[in-house]
């Protein structure tokens, strides 16, 4: 292995991730190739990316990063609004400031029937998909739901023509949601709205 410490691992993570590699396991991927590590545990977690996230972005575009980040949490308080019932609670990087373009928005919601919430937006006419979780374990969601987020006009996904998705964790009770993870890597998904 060639030497690098985790910091400085991590702040390379990080400008994988801020160029366009959403996937932080792939970034971790790259950097395990890179400097030929053979150990996971030699790799920077997840707080110490979130954390080289949040730097890359105050050093290399403060301004942008503001603005998009500020448009996604705008979408996510709307589609909280939306499904206000289920006790909405915004999670991971729109919440903790690490989301940016490449990001998707992740929304932990409490259902004890998660059929009646698809329902319910399939009759507000939201086209989603269901990734049901077929053994969920004891924190994990029963299922997710995934749907574009809405689109703040003139904003800056409006103008680069990118889709934001919208996440719903569908737990069965606030318990779970408070002692699951509450971030992980982002999902890649097509950004290119037609």
């Amino acid at each position: 292995m060639r030497n690098k410490d985790t910091r400085g691992l991590a702040a390379e993570a990080a400008a994988i991730i801020a160029e366009g590699v959403p996937d932080w396991s792939e970034a971790r991927r790259k950097l395990a190739e890179e400097y030929e590590i053979t150990s996971g545990a030699q790799l920077p977690d997840d707080d110490a990316i979130e954390s080289a996230l949040r730097e890359h972005y105050a050093i290399f575009d403060p301004n942008g990063h503001a603005e998009r980040l500020l448009e996604l949490r705008k979408a996510a308080l709307i589609v909280m609004r939306e499904v206000s019932d289920c006790k909405p609670l915004l999670i991971r990087g729109v919440l903790n400031g690490c989301a940016d373009k490449y990001s998707d928005i992740y929304i932990a919601v409490e259902c004890d029937d998660a059929k009646s919430l698809e329902i319910d937006l399939i009759d507000r006419e939201i086209e989603i998909e269901v990734l049901p979780n077929e053994r969920p374990g004891k924190n994990e969601p029963v299922e997710e739901i995934v749907f574009e987020a809405p689109v703040i006009r003139g904003g800056y996904f409006d103008r680069q023509h990118l889709t934001v998705w919208v996440r719903l964790k569908v737990f069965e009770n606030r318990a779970k949601i408070k002692n699951c993870l509450l971030y992980t890597s982002p999902s890649p998904r097509d950004r290119t709205r037609s």
